[in-house]
């Protein structure tokens, strides 16, 4: 298995060490060499929600995430110029970007998001497996 690119939920639940994270996804998280990024995308969703009252989480998020070993995974503008590549359902512009940039970047995907796993995309990964 190649890097991995955590969804918004992913994170916190790394950040938090939650039970909700399955030993497969643990066991990646930890694998010696391997880098697990986090985008901005994810970031800048996470503070959107937070400003608005639909979620708590932790102020200095981006300490936390350097402190926890995860890399920034940035949006470039190959990134916005290939969005068109993933359709959704749901259209969720966060998960869209996540999914442009795990599939431009050759990354691994983690999430619980049913919608996504449904997906035809061999590099989405159930984060509770």
């Amino acid at each position: 298995m190649n890097s991995l690119l955590l969804d918004s939920h992913v994170l916190l639940w790394a950040l938090d060490g939650s039970d909700r994270l399955g030993p497969r996804t643990r066991a990646h998280l930890l694998t010696p060499g391997r880098t697990a990024y986090v985008s901005a995308a994810t970031t800048w969703e996470l503070q959107i929600k937070r400003g608005l009252g639909k979620l708590v989480c932790a102020e200095d998020l981006e300490q936390q995430i350097a402190e926890a070993g995860f890399a920034e995974l940035p949006i470039r503008h190959r990134h916005t110029q290939a969005l068109e590549r993933i359709t959704l359902a749901h259209r969720d512009p966060f998960d869209r970007m996540l999914l442009t940039q795990a599939l431009l970047e050759g990354l691994t995907f983690l999430t619980a998001d049913r919608t996504l796993l449904e997906t035809s995309w061999s590099f989405v990964l159930d984060a509770e497996q």
